[in-house]
């Protein structure tokens, strides 16, 4: 085995201003079960796209024993002005179409003020409707 990694499992993370893509997918051959979840995190980014890597997003699913991509949050400045949702090379609705992210909003998760690293999410925010639990932020980072 290499040191790809496998059956990883990423869930309720907030991933914030990210100019690269969150994800990279490598692909392998390796005999062993591979399953992939990325559910009820919030992806808000500047710009960028949300998957990237040597092996297209696409193809993906013919590689990965099982891969799930469901129930996230995506927002982006850029998103908001007409640039679209890439994962990998798939617009929004061609990953829909390969089971991913059918329950994923584009919207904004309305932190109290991301600029200032305050990922607070305001009380209207839609993320309850994700399954996305709060985060107590006064114990994340340096203590």
């Amino acid at each position: 085995m290499t040191g790809w990694g496998h059956d990883n499992v990423i869930r309720n993370n907030i991933f914030a201003f990210s100019d690269t893509p969150i994800h990279r997918y490598r692909g392998t051959s390796e005999p062993f079960k591979n399953v992939f979840s990325f559910t009820h995190n919030i992806v808000y980014f500047e710009g960028g796209q949300v998957l990237g890597g040597f092996t297209p997003w696409e193809k993906a699913n013919s590689t990965m024993k099982e891969q799930t991509f469901n129930s996230n949050i995506y927002w982006s400045k850029s998103w908001s002005k007409g640039i679209p949702v890439k994962f990998g090379a798939l617009g929004l609705e061609e990953w829909r179409r390969l089971g991913q992210d059918v329950n994923s909003p584009i919207t904004d998760p309305m932190f109290v003020d991301p600029e200032k690293g305050n990922f607070t999410l305001r009380p209207t925010s839609p993320a309850s409707k994700i399954g996305f639990k709060p985060i107590d932020m006064s114990k994340v980072g340096p203590q």
